[in-house]
């Protein structure tokens, strides 16, 4: 093996005790990492002029300096920013002395609809807890009423209900589930089931949740190249140079590996079964395009309809160990903290409108942003405009999905499909 020059073997060991150093930064909590920041950068630099090295490993050592720099710049921020969502005063009297603090009635809902407390919204506004009261008062909003005063036997049913709800989904049938989740708050932020795994598809869902969610700094996904779009989505709007989408194995990303972990258990095995079950009766046959058109027809909005259920439920449920708050709650917070900051996720967030920002960076690169496009519904029909319209009135009906799912079948048999 060819030795390294004395230079870039030094310029090496240098980057790597950057490294460790601002990694005792991180974790030590220090809130002033200035210089350790533009050492960092520095190090990028310097990474780029040694040749000695795989590209595999330079990326790797790329990626982690990216990460570093977040992290600290980050905390940085939110050391800056620990105040930064106060609520405005006024002076009474306008001159010197006491100021009337104003909350504005949609920042108060909003944070009283995602369950935060009193202290914690007088945390937010930086004002007393009984003026949040008052507050609340004022705008007819009582914290009591955001809990059910269901008694206890109809709890046990309305339980019982939920969890037959919530079962799961295998992929036998043409069914993809695609989902993201925000990986410091737990916010899951899309969570569909489509009849595809292509790459337009993930990317139309992704798209959505960035226009409601903001671009993240990072996204983390597998090697899969169902997610190849996404990829050239946020190095298109976050810059190529940052590693704005880093790839690994599946099982390194603890928090979706959980979260499909949670899906499956849920939401999809309750399918699983059924599915397998129809196919031991006779009613469904994999191999059938017109049984799996019917099954996609019929149950894949009901579904996403769990899986939307499931995700709200899980945006809202308390985390034990964030002292009890929410991922919603944790989402909103993160956003609050650092409103005033230039973290990127929140410049994305509060900055130029997505659609703006894309169609700049497509016509930079050449390419036209009508065909970057994306279509609500790519997959081809089976039937015509009418046939379909005529099927639609059929199940107009209060039925079953197992009973429309039959009458679907029912009805393309009439018409000389089956």
């Amino acid at each position: 093996m060819a030795e390294r020059p004395n230079g870039e073997q030094d310029m090496l060991m240098n980057i790597q005790q950057v490294i460790l150093t601002a990694n005792r930064c991180f974790e030590n909590g220090d809130v002033d990492c200035t210089i350790i920041l533009a050492e960092l950068r520095q190090s990028q630099r310097s990474l780029n002029l040694v040749s000695t090295i795989g590209e595999n490993n330079k990326r790797q050592i790329e990626a982690t300096i990216a990460a570093l720099i977040d992290q600290i710049e980050l905390k940085m921020a939110n050391h800056r920013q620990e105040n930064a969502f106060f609520a405005p005063r006024e002076n009474v009297s306008g001159g010197s002395g006491r100021y009337k603090v104003i909350i504005p009635n949609e920042q108060l809902q909003t944070l009283y609809d995602l369950k935060f407390t009193a202290p914690q919204m007088a945390e937010k506004f930086d004002c007393s807890e009984p003026l949040i009261y008052k507050r609340l008062q004022e705008a007819g909003l009582k914290l009591r009423d955001r809990y059910s005063n269901i008694r206890d036997a109809d709890l046990d049913a309305k339980l019982a209900g939920f969890s037959q709800n919530f079962q799961t989904l295998d992929l036998l049938w043409g069914i993809s589930t695609h989902g993201g989740i925000d990986g410091f708050s737990r916010l899951v932020v899309f969570l569909k089931a489509d009849t595809d795994n292509r790459a337009s598809t993930v990317l139309q869902h992704f798209i959505k949740a960035c226009l409601q969610y903001g671009v993240p700094s990072r996204v983390r996904s597998d090697h899969g190249g169902e997610n190849i779009m996404v990829a050239l989505f946020m190095n298109l709007i976050n810059g190529d140079q940052r590693h704005s989408h880093v790839t690994g194995r599946s099982v390194h990303n603890i928090r979706i590996e959980r979260l499909w972990r949670d899906v499956y258990i849920q939401v999809c095995q309750k399918y699983h079964n059924l599915f397998y079950g129809m196919e031991d009766e006779g009613l469904l046959d994999a191999e059938n395009v017109y049984h799996i058109f019917a099954l996609h027809k019929i149950y894949l909005p009901v579904i996403n309809e769990e899986l939307e259920i499931f995700r709200q439920g899980y945006n809202k449920h308390k985390l034990s160990t964030e002292n009890g708050r929410s991922p919603e709650q944790l989402w909103t917070s993160g956003i609050l903290s650092h409103i005033n900051s230039d973290a990127t996720p929140v410049q994305n967030l509060f900055g130029r409108p997505l659609e703006e920002t894309l169609e700049v960076q497509l016509r930079y690169y050449g390419l036209n942003p009508e065909d970057f496009s994306i279509s609500e519904d790519t997959s081809p029909s089976l039937l015509s405009d009418e046939q379909s319209r005529l099927l639609d009135l059929r199940l107009y009906e209060d039925l079953t999905p197992k009973q429309a799912y039959t009458k679907c079948l029912d009805y393309l048999t009439e018409i000389g499909l089956l």
